[in-house]
This record gives structure tokens, sequence and C-alpha cells, in this order.
């Protein structure tokens, strides 16, 4: 009786992994269609695709990537900034990218200003990091 249990969730985690990797490599693509597409995808019916994709793979922050880059491309300055901060809420570590895309992002919406004192934070974060 102990061996199949173990099976089993042997089983189930790799069922989970596999659908794990199924799902990012979708979020993978989908992220390379929009920034090649730009607009193509419907904003609500996209939405609703990457909430349930969240809902399978809550671990997966991608998500917030894509509703990020969805809503850069729709003009949805709080939609993107908010996602923009919670995609990198849960990417630890990847800080660098985070200025860099938030500094495009200012310049998308035609603020340059923005844009210039996020770059002064790369460099001087970059800076930091060599001391």
């Amino acid at each position: 009786m102990f061996a199949v249990s173990v099976v089993q969730e042997k089983i189930k985690l790799i069922a989970e992994t596999i659908n794990k990797l199924q799902i990012q490599g979708y979020l993978l693509d989908q992220a390379d269609a929009i920034e090649k597409r730009g607009n193509s995808f419907p904003l609500n019916a996209f939405q609703s695709i990457l909430k349930q994709l969240q809902k399978l793979a809550p671990d997966l922050h991608r998500v917030h990537f894509l509703r990020y880059l969805n809503s850069l491309y729709y003009d949805d300055y709080p939609a993107a900034l908010e996602n923009l901060h919670c995609y990198f809420d849960y990417s630890f570590g990847r800080y660098e990218i985070a200025i860099l895309c938030l500094g495009m992002m200012h310049l998308h919406f035609g603020h340059p200003k923005q844009a210039l004192e996020v770059s002064i934070w790369r460099v001087v974060i970059v800076l930091l990091d060599d001391q």
C-alpha cells in the first residue's frame, strides 16, 4: 500500500512538472508573439487566458510579464506599471532587467524625464554592484 501511494505521488509530481513546462513554453511563445505583433491579441480575451494559466501554475510569474506587455501595447499605463511591479516582486534578483523595462515603459508612454531618472538609477546600481 505504501509503495503505491509513493508511486502515485511521483506520477502526480511528474504530471505537474510537465504541465508547468508546457505552460512556460506557451508563455514564452506568447511573449514573443506580443513583442512581434503588438496588440493583435484582444485585451480581455488574453487577460482571461492568463488568469486561467495563473490558476493552473501560480508560481509561474511570467504571466505578470505577459500582462505587462499586453497592457503596454494597449497603452494602459496603470495596468502596465502594476504588472511590471508584480512580475519583479516575484522574480527575485532581476532588478537590472526591471529597471530597463521600467525605463522602456516610460519612453513608450512619452515620459522622457522618468525614463532618464530610471536610467540614472541603473547606472548607480551598476556602480554599487561593482564595488
